[in-house]
């Protein structure tokens, strides 16, 4: 669904614009259906490929608290390679009612030792009038910014389209 967001095909008479006409979409499966957390290998992975392939715009799976300490690495390694290339990268929060500012959670603009990423954006989801939802994490340091992420209309599995909500609606959102 935040592919079609973004990169829909517009003024086909079916389904939903996308609201980028000429973006290239590249899909990378960090997390596998039934396992839970994204391999962080694998993001890192994903992370540099992107990048060297010319990557303007980054869009991650959703932050999470758990990431072990060399895994962690891993990832901020390849955030950094992503900022040197001039790519933003975006990742959504994780919906917990959870306050970022006393609890951390990854990957984040911090988490590198040698000083904050430049080019990092964590987004939150607000309903139709602007407001926060109500189970989104929030921070007045470690968040960005809210963007609409309430039943936004998008193409689905199976060549259908529907309304879609949460954390990943707005993040597609802000990507483009």
């Amino acid at each position: 669904m935040k592919a079609g967001v973004i990169a829909a095909k517009r003024d086909n008479g079916i389904g939903s614009n996308g609201i980028a006409r000429q973006c290239r979409n590249h899909d990378f499966t960090t997390i596998h259906p039934g396992e839970g957390e994204p391999y962080l290998k694998d993001m890192a992975l994903a992370i540099q490929y992107a990048v060297n392939h010319g990557a303007d715009v980054i869009l991650l799976p959703e932050q999470n608290s758990l990431y072990p300490e060399e895994q962690r690495q891993w990832v901020a390694d390849a955030l950094k390679e992503a900022e040197k290339k001039g790519a933003l990268v975006i990742v959504p929060v994780w919906d917990l009612s959870a306050d970022m500012d006393k609890d951390e959670f990854f990957p984040n603009r911090k988490m590198r030792k040698d000083g904050e990423l430049t080019n990092f954006m964590v987004v939150a989801s607000s309903d139709k009038n602007g407001n926060p939802v109500l189970n989104t994490n929030y921070g007045a340091t470690a968040l960005d910014i809210y963007a609409p992420g309430t039943d936004i209309y998008s193409s689905y599995m199976g060549d259908t389209y529907q309304k879609g909500t949460g954390e990943g609606m707005a993040s597609a959102t802000v990507a483009v």
